[in-house]
C-alpha cells in the first residue's frame, strides 16, 4: 500500500484524502495511463517497436542462404 500511495500522491499529484478513498485498480490504471502517455511525448524518442514478422522472415531467409552457400560440399 504504501508503494501505491507513493504513486498517487507522488505521480500522479492526487491529494492524500483522494488516494485513500480511491480503489487500487484505479490507482493502477491511472498510474498506467500516465505511465504510457510520458512514453508517447518522449521527446527524447519512443522505446523500439516489436519487429513485423515479414522482416524477420526475411532475415531469416537470407541467413539460411548465407549458410547453405558457405558449406563446404561433399567430396
Amino acid at each position: 500500500m504504501d508503494e501505491l500511495f507513493k504513486i498517487a500522491t507522488g505521480w500522479l499529484g492526487w491529494s492524500p484524502s483522494e488516494t485513500w478513498s480511491a480503489p487500487v485498480i484505479e490507482i493502477l490504471m491511472a498510474w498506467d495511463s500516465k505511465r504510457q502517455f510520458l512514453i508517447d511525448t518522449n521527446p527524447f524518442g519512443k522505446p523500439p517497436e516489436k519487429p513485423v514478422a515479414a522482416n524477420v522472415a526475411k532475415e531469416v531467409r537470407m541467413g539460411f542462404r548465407v549458410a547453405a552457400m558457405s558449406r563446404k560440399t561433399a567430396t
